[in-house]
């Protein structure tokens, strides 16, 4: 019996840490007290908007600073590229970095120096 309570226990414990409920929770019944809508989703632009870029733009210049490290200036910011940085078209496959030109609409994503770490292709050339 004393192995039956500490089982319901512990069970009471993790579901308290796991789902942020106290166990007299489990007494009596629940109620429902708020429901919030969901948005539409809009399906127009179901091939553009599958990623939640940091940013992106157009590509006015992409190429190597004076110190030689890579560089990207979308619209009118520069950005440096990380060590590793990935390069996808608009469905997530990899593609080259000499796939990306002057013109391009790309989106990417920093990391926590500001520097791109993924830079997408969303329109083809």
């Amino acid at each position: 019996m004393k192995q039956a309570k500490l089982t319901i226990s512990l069970m009471a414990g993790v579901m308290a840490t796991v789902f942020g409920i106290t166990p007299g929770v489990f007494a009596g019944d629940l109620e429902i007290q708020q429901v919030q809508s969901v948005p539409d989703i809009n399906t127009d632009q179901a091939g553009k908007g599958l990623f939640d870029f940091d940013s992106g733009g157009t590509i006015f210049r992409i190429g190597h600073d004076e110190r030689g490290k890579k560089i990207i200036v979308v619209d009118d910011r520069l950005r440096y590229f990380s060590p590793g940085v990935a390069f996808y078209d608009e469905q997530g496959s990899r593609i080259a970095e000499n796939q990306f030109k002057q013109g391009s609409q790309v989106g990417y994503f920093l990391n926590e120096n500001r520097q791109i770490t993924k830079l997408y292709l969303l329109e083809s050339q």
